[in-house]
């Protein structure tokens, strides 16, 4: 039994209760109890005794947009918009990565992670030209939480070469790796790791077909898992998806199955007022990368008009050369700061609110919550 004493814990709980001088009981790998410090030292007086004073006490941060084979390539595509920025740079380049250079890469993504107060991350797509397993066995040997999300292609991008397809031949070969990824390392590790399925970002009429989304919707029903999309973050995209299907990103999804609880939705800078009500019908999750997006001149999701909806909004570093970080406490400062500018309202977005958000809370709902990362604490230094 360890004893950390005289922090000042900030809980998050529904009634987020601050407690000063507090104590936090921890056995073996579980925290027990969080309360006043006199109060769990005359519960617990033989406990080891850890001072915390001067410290805060944080619940883990959860980064909902993590691209870790990028991770080595900060700075690398500078101020560039997002198609030279894929096309010109990221995949010419991550076409000639190996397994051996995506673990490397995804070592030190999670190292800073870890130095930063991440606890939980969600690794949005992770490409076939990778061995799976051996990614994943690092997430658990380094003790992380991971939401690893296996890259699924539709049989388009087989057929025109527009992307890189590795070791695939077809749709169902890409489908029965994934299911055979979330039947091997889904839930493993004492509910640490979980397998979700990462599609093809839909912007591109030669591979974006809509049996391959409701393929998508139905494995990741199927199997109880989740799918992470990118989606609608740039203004291209709205010219995308009138052209091609006469609707907007969100009625895309809607229409496909990629809407509900076990979907992250990643971008949403330009939704409409009816796209912001499928999410709330449908109990959708937004992904906020403010760093990103401005960086490359994306847009501003409506983070403010979205949680006052009811749209549980989480926030996500993406990755290492459009952001050149994993720092979750400068995200939250800087999702703060745009919404405040976007608004022209300093308070549209506390602090609290961006404390929620990477913790994968909309006020009282845990909805990318487990009961262990409820008992996972970080300690930082106080400013």
């Amino acid at each position: 039994m360890l004893l950390v004493t005289g922090v000042l814990a900030v809980t998050m709980d529904p009634l987020r209760r601050l407690l000063k001088d507090a104590a936090i009981a921890i056995k073996g790998e579980k925290i027990i109890n969080i309360g006043k410090a006199a109060e769990l030292e005359a519960r617990f007086p033989n406990a080891e005794r850890l001072d915390g004073r001067g410290m805060l006490a944080l619940p883990g941060f959860i980064d909902t947009h993590v691209h870790s084979d990028q991770a080595l390539l900060r700075s690398f595509a500078d101020e560039t918009t997002w198609r030279p920025f894929l096309f010109d740079y990221i995949f010419p380049l991550l076409r000639y990565r190996t397994t051996k250079d995506a673990l490397v890469s995804l070592q030190l993504c999670i190292l800073e992670m870890l130095k930063a107060g991440t606890t939980c991350f969600v690794d949005t797509m992770i490409h076939s030209r990778y061995e799976f397993d051996v990614l994943a066995s690092a997430v658990a040997e380094m003790g992380l939480r991971g939401v690893l999300a296996k890259y699924v292609m539709p049989q388009a991008a087989f057929e025109n070469n527009k992307i890189d397809t590795r070791t695939f031949h077809s749709e169902d070969e890409s489908f029965a790796s994934a299911e055979r990824a979330i039947e091997h390392w889904n839930h493993v590790n004492n509910g640490r790791a979980q397998v979700w399925l990462g599609p093809l970002v839909p912007r591109d009429p030669e591979t974006c077909t809509p049996s391959f989304y409701m393929r998508v919707a139905h494995v990741a029903a199927k199997t109880k898992t989740g799918a992470v999309l990118h989606l609608g973050a740039e203004q291209d995209d709205l010219k995308f998806f009138d052209e091609s299907f006469h609707m907007r990103p969100v009625e895309f999804a809607w229409a496909y199955g990629l809407v509900g609880q076990n979907i992250l939705l990643i971008g949403g800078c330009w939704l409409s007022n009816d796209e912001v009500q499928i999410l709330v019908r449908t109990k959708t999750n937004v992904v906020h990368s403010p760093s990103a997006n401005m960086k490359m001149a994306s847009g501003v999701a409506p983070v403010a008009k979205l949680r006052g909806a009811g749209v549980n909004v989480t926030l996500g570093t993406d990755a290492g050369a459009n952001n050149n970080a994993h720092d979750m406490i400068r995200e939250m400062k800087a999702a703060c700061l745009l919404q405040s500018i976007s608004t022209m309202d300093p308070s549209a977005l506390a602090a609290e609110d961006a404390l929620a958000c990477i913790q994968g809370l909309m006020k009282s709902n845990c909805t990318l919550t487990t009961k262990s990362h409820r008992r996972r604490v970080h300690l930082i230094f106080a400013c």
